[in-house]
């Protein structure tokens, strides 16, 4: 390709330099600014600008290491000092509450999850646990290494992400027959692009990242020679997977049916002698013991039931398509406002899924070209793609029960294998001809440039924030506290009203998922106060007022509108004086407070 003297080894070991650099000026400024003292709303504005800056400096230096090896063909391995220069930022990223001193992270699922691993331990049983083998693992490191539960939730996670990284390489390393494509995939696969799974204590979250580990040994089935060896760590790791959660369960299903599918296309259409493996057994196993797992078929069943429901008319749940729909339509904003808000949310995904599009073009032009030849791993990549794809658009239209995004991610998933082929037939449209041009150097600025831009919204939403008008996910140790004590001293005869918080969800990490609980239920409407708590409006002033009832506000619910919806402020349904109010009502009685909790008795 490109002489190294383009790139060469000096200019190498000054940008890996540089970034390390930069890496200690943003520990030193995390060092200085230390752990957070309250709730924070955003983890974004909690350091100083120029502290992402620098961040996101280091991992772009490291990116462009990377590319430069990938380019010269160095047969040095200077782009290792890249990828460290990315994972020592992507751990600073993904330890982020440890560094900010969190006592939990994660104030919805995650709760409740810890729930079920403190079932385990109470009962020494699993009982009516739907997916065990990720809090079974939580068992597992408390006991063996004395962590807490809440620290739990802080270590595991990252963990995951960076064996998601090893395992891309070593998919990498099984299908790709270049260093090019291999290092773009390195690349890719390092970006933090799948925002709050990458944090999450969450069965559904975690097993995410061992699909690369499938991917690899199926296409090791493939291309390896050891197909019995290989085969049976498939059905070992397939077993994990069925009790880690039933939707990646039946996505993995649909990527090996994939597999086999285009065996057969390829035999078809190929006159030529093609390798043979046989998918189905695994397949069979896999649903077999999803079947036999009757906990599963109950889930299936509650979430496919309201799908057919809107295909045939009768919706009792709103798709996700139409929630985001209905809450536009509360709030005048502008088209501008919605495009920016949208890419902060998906910007990584959009410009992702617009570049596996353009790449799988350039991949069926060659083919067809006979540029190059048509294989395993491009087809098996391309079609997960469109499958994973349109099954996400559909469920966006007709699903309300759980994000889209858990599909799309498979389909993003298949973009890191498809992208690095199409780069290369971008840069190099014929694999012959490896001459440096202009046009070629500005193809390449193009290429880092929309590397770039993936990198930007991955680290900007990684994190819930203003940002993506998301609370941010930090449970601080007054939450627990003041919700244990208010559990051990509360009049179980009287029902909560909550606002910033969720009672259901602290039951579970305090007393475990199993315990039965009064007056405390999961999603329930009547738990949230009335607009206002009802001081601007007599009849729900009266409805709230006309019985006891406990409320509690923290500082996440007193500060939400202020820091989420600071431009749409005619449409807060709390206001700072509203909560000002509460302390000087004679019918409400403060009953306990902390520096982030207070619980009030209405009577």
């Amino acid at each position: 390709m490109i002489s190294s003297n383009f790139f060469s080894d000096r200019i190498f070991k000054i940008i890996s330099i540089f970034s390390f650099v930069l890496i200690l000026v943003v520990l030193t400024i995390l060092l200085l600014a230390g752990p957070a003292t309250s709730y924070d709303f955003s983890i974004y504005d909690a350091y100083p600008w120029f502290l992402w800056v620098f961040l996101l400096s280091a991992i772009i230096c490291g990116q462009v290491v990377i590319i430069g090896s990938a380019i010269t063909q160095s047969k040095k391995n200077y782009w290792l000092l890249g990828l460290c220069a990315i994972l020592i930022s992507n751990t600073i990223l993904l330890f982020m509450p440890i560094i900010r001193g969190y006592y939990i992270f994660g104030s919805g699922d995650v709760l409740t999850h810890m729930g079920y691993v403190k079932d385990i331990l109470q009962t020494s049983s699993i009982g009516s646990n739907h997916y065990p083998i990720d809090h079974i693992l939580g068992v597992i490191i408390h006991l063996f290494s004395g962590l807490s539960l809440a620290d739990i939730t802080l270590i595991i996670p990252p963990f995951f992400s960076f064996f998601f990284i090893l395992s891309m390489y070593f998919v990498g390393k099984t299908i790709f027959k270049n260093k090019f494509e291999l290092l773009i995939l390195i690349i890719l696969s390092s970006i933090l692009m799948f925002g709050n799974f990458q944090l999450a204590f969450a069965p559904n979250s975690q097993v995410f990242f061992l699909v690369p580990l499938i991917l690899y040994l199926a296409f090791k089935m493939y291309y390896g020679e050891n197909y019995k060896e290989f085969n049976i760590l498939l059905l070992l790791i397939s077993l994990l997977i069925v009790f880690y959660h039933p939707l990646v369960t039946i996505m993995i299903i649909i990527i090996l049916c994939v597999m086999q599918i285009m065996q057969y296309i390829l035999e078809k259409f190929e006159n030529r002698i093609l390798k043979k493996v046989n998918y189905t057994y695994t397949i069979f196993f896999i649903i077999t013991l999803f079947s036999i797992w009757s906990s599963y078929l109950r889930i299936a069943t509650d979430i496919v039931e309201p799908i057919i429901g809107r295909i045939f008319g009768d919706a009792k749940i709103e798709s996700e398509l139409q929630k985001n729909i209905d809450l536009i339509s509360q709030v005048n904003a502008d088209p501008i406002y919605l495009l920016k808000l949208i890419f902060n949310i998906y910007g990584q995904w959009i410009l992702l899924g617009i570049l596996s599009l353009l790449c799988i073009g350039l991949i069926l032009k060659s083919m067809k070209n006979q540029k190059t030849n048509s294989n395993f791993y491009n087809g098996v990549s391309v079609m997960g793609y469109i499958v994973f794809f349109l099954l996400s658009i559909v469920m966006l239209i007709i699903n309300g029960s759980f994000g889209f995004g858990r599909i799309y991610s498979q389909a993003m998933l298949f973009s890191l294998i498809i992208i690095p082929t199409g780069v290369y037939l971008f840069l190099y449209n014929n694999p012959n001809d490896k001459a440096l041009t202009r046009k070629t150097i500005i193809k390449m600025v193009g290429v880092i440039f929309i590397i770039f831009c993936v990198t930007y919204f991955s680290t900007f939403n990684l994190y819930l924030s203003p940002i993506v008008k998301s609370n941010n996910q930090q449970v601080p140790i007054s939450d627990y506290v003041g919700m244990s004590t208010f559990f051990s001293y509360r009049d179980e005869s009287l029902p909560i009203l909550e606002f910033g918080l969720d009672s259901y969800r602290f039951y579970d990490i305090i007393y475990g998922h199993s315990t039965k609980r009064l007056n405390i239920n999961f999603n329930d409407k009547n738990m949230i106060p009335p607009d206002h708590f009802g001081y601007q409006n007599e009849t729900l002033s009266r409805n709230f007022f006309n019985n006891s009832k406990y409320l509690l506000i923290n500082n996440q619910g007193r500060g939400f509108y202020e820091h989420m919806y600071p431009e749409f402020n005619n449409n807060w349904r709390f206001l700072t004086k509203d909560f000002e109010q509460l302390k000087f009502d004679s019918k409400i009685q403060q009953v306990y407070s902390n520096r982030n909790l207070d619980v009030f008795i209405l009577s």
